[in-house]
């Protein structure tokens, strides 16, 4: 398979505000129905285009529904590459009301398969859905998952730009 360079020129976003940047870093990743293999065409992206893809997407659906439909939902086939991009971001409160969620799943590690990851989430206990709920709240405490995230991609896209325009 041949690598895709999916970074945009700068001048496409001349001006932008940071939710309008953001979103078309990753814009040109981001797969739809037509891609079988998702984790296939992310890993075709710089580090820093997967961070914030996957991080952006982890947000959106944890902020929709929780943690639980993260992980329940096809996306939470992304759960290690979400690791992975919330330590790119030093993103260490998102970090640690994921890894909260990851500890229900045997050695912390939930399957790809969407199935087994929901069969896992179906025998919580009422300690594992409290500890969940609790980090949860504490993120929307402070703003929610995304809206805490966009100033970290922001400062991550300023500081690496070769990771995200091709001119």
């Amino acid at each position: 398979m041949s690598q895709i360079d999916f970074r945009i020129p700068r001048s496409a976003v001349e001006g932008a505000d940071d939710e309008t940047l953001c979103w078309a870093v990753v814009e040109p990743i981001w797969p739809d129905q037509l891609y079988e293999d998702e984790l296939a065409r992310i890993a075709q992206g710089t580090a820093g285009q997967q961070a914030i893809y996957c991080t952006m997407l982890f947000a959106r659906e944890v902020d929709n529904g929780g943690l639980r439909q993260f992980l329940a939902n096809s996306s939470g086939l992304y759960w290690r590459n979400v690791v992975t991009g919330l330590k790119l971001l030093d993103a260490n409160e998102h970090l640690a009301a994921l890894l909260t969620a990851l500890n229900i799943f045997p050695e912390g590690e939930p399957s790809l398969e969407q199935s087994e990851r929901k069969e896992v989430l179906n025998r919580m206990n009422a300690n594992q859905q409290a500890a969940i709920r609790s980090a949860e709240d504490i993120m929307y405490a402070a703003g929610g998952f995304e809206e805490m995230l966009r100033p970290r991609w922001k400062r991550y896209i300023d500081a690496h730009p070769d990771e995200f325009f091709s001119q």
